[in-house]
């Protein structure tokens, strides 16, 4: 019979998977270390295991940004950090979102483009590139745009951290 302090299958099957986003965090940061062109954006790129799955952000801070100010438009570098993540995560078969986030500073008076258009536009502008870059687009399972209804930091809505964009790889379905 089986003894008590066997690990039931689907918690290894878990743990397995966990390893597997941890390794691809890890291949992650060893390519963002070794090309020097990354070098002003490495400290911007943020990844941890979440509940969830692998959450990569690429966050904002004061003087650099990922994209133009106030713009979808992608800054040469971070194409290049777009296209790497997207050749590591391509290789898996993880299902994934990407995710526009916003500061809370209204930076236009126009209805009729507000941060919720921005958040968006830089979402599906990640998307195009990590297309692009190898992901598949049969992984994609939504690209979204939340505006600032989900701060970084919370504490200071007009923070240039609460500026990123989110790629998050989903655990398998058959790992949990």
């Amino acid at each position: 019979s089986a003894s008590p302090t066997a690990v039931p299958p689907e918690e290894m099957a878990a743990e397995q998977e966990k390893k597997r986003l941890e390794a691809a965090a890890d291949h992650i940061k060893a390519k963002l270390e070794q090309g020097k062109e990354f070098a002003s954006l490495r400290d911007q790129i943020e990844m941890k295991v979440t509940a969830e799955g692998l959450r990569i952000e690429l966050v904002d801070k004061s003087g650099s940004s990922f994209f133009d100010s106030g713009s979808a438009l992608l800054r040469g570098e971070s194409v290049g950090v777009l296209g790497l993540i997207a050749a590591e995560i391509g290789t898996l078969d993880n299902d994934l979102f990407i995710e526009g986030h916003t500061d809370s500073r209204q930076y236009t008076d126009q209805e009729q483009y507000t941060n919720w258009e921005l958040s968006a536009d830089r979402a599906n502008a990640a998307r195009r590139v990590m297309v692009h870059g190898g992901i598949s687009p049969s992984q994609l399972k939504g690209v979204r745009g939340f505006a600032d209804t989900q701060l970084h930091v919370a504490a200071n809505p007009v923070d240039p951290r609460n500026r990123r964009v989110s790629i998050t790889l989903l655990y398998r379905a058959g790992s949990f």
